[in-house]
């Protein structure tokens, strides 16, 4: 995980060869924007309906590369490229009217954090796939769903909250990995969306003994002090939402709500933080139906997504 690898042969992207595009290559461009931080691998299971299509996407991906259009980085000489947004392809989404506002992006992610990106890149694959099987669920992607945020926030999902946390008072910034949306479309407006923070949880500790540190254990307190100060509405426009902690560790989903309960206390609901164990990567034609997933609540209760 530390250097980022070139790839071997690399066009002279000062000519690259002409590039006509096509809806597909919005679709892609889109997809990269949404997501963020997304591999090839990922964008195949999304985008491709066969095997024999996955040469096709790869070729235009690397098209739309060369005419900066998305980034392309890789961990490892054997792992599947890594894509980001550019401010160019983001240009090329708002003027199409695919995007209702543009961002700047200077540099590349950092490759310390990719594995962690990608890793709640997949679940967010299992959400989306999820609500394509049923008929009355749309999936809402980050900038639809806090169209009603502050300006601030709809460029990038981070606002700031006070906290207590090991008898120490901080203030402290809130950055979601992953924020998504099921819109239920059968159900009356106004009263049919359901909001989901989502939390990759690596290996690491829960906890550290540090205030000052990072843990999942404090990030959660901060969303619990978000509902206890109402900022959900305030910064983000939204009545309500979920918070997911999606962990790769045997065990620990069960850990996570049992110390999260302890800390949120009667800050916010327990029911609003969720643990479960990570589903296996998702690959063409196959996903883990997230709605069906079991869930641990930090009320020690075992459920399902709400809907």
């Amino acid at each position: 995980m530390g250097a980022i690898y070139r790839d071997q042969y690399v066009r002279d992207l000062t000519r690259p060869l002409p590039l006509n595009l096509t809806v597909r290559d919005y679709a892609l461009i889109l997809t990269v924007h949404r997501y963020e931080q997304i591999d090839a691998d990922q964008i195949t299971t999304l985008h491709c309906i066969e095997e024999s299509n996955k040469k096709t996407v790869g070729a235009r991906l690397q098209r739309l590369f060369h005419h900066g259009l998305v980034k392309r980085q890789r961990l490892s000489q054997s792992a599947s490229r890594v894509y980001t947004p550019t401010t160019k392809g983001d240009q090329l989404l708002a003027d199409a009217g695919l995007i209702a506002e543009p961002k700047t992006y200077t540099h590349l992610r950092s490759p310390h954090f990719l594995p962690h990106d990608l890793a709640a890149t997949d679940f967010l694959l299992h959400a989306e796939l999820t609500a394509g099987r049923y008929d009355n669920i749309r999936f809402i992607h980050k900038d639809e769903a806090l169209a009603d945020a502050l300006p601030q926030i709809r460029k990038r999902c981070r606002w700031p909250v006070q906290i207590t946390w090991k008898g120490v008072t901080l203030d402290t910034m809130i950055e979601p990995d992953k924020f998504f949306a099921f819109e239920f479309v059968d159900k009356p407006k106004g009263r049919n969306r359901r909001y989901f923070s989502v939390e990759y949880v690596r290996k690491g500790e829960l906890d550290r003994s540090n205030p000052y540190g990072s843990c999942h254990l404090k990030k959660l307190v901060g969303y619990a002090h978000t509902y206890a100060q109402n900022l959900h509405q305030k910064y983000l426009g939204i009545p309500y939402f979920y918070t997911l902690s999606v962990t790769a560790a045997t065990g620990r989903a069960t850990e996570i709500a049992e110390k999260s309960a302890d800390q949120i206390g009667s800050l916010a609901p327990l029911s609003a933080f969720l643990s479960a164990h990570e589903p296996r990567r998702p690959s063409l034609g196959r996903f883990q139906n997230v709605l069906e997933t079991q869930w641990q609540t930090a009320a020690r209760k075992t459920v399902t997504l709400p809907s």
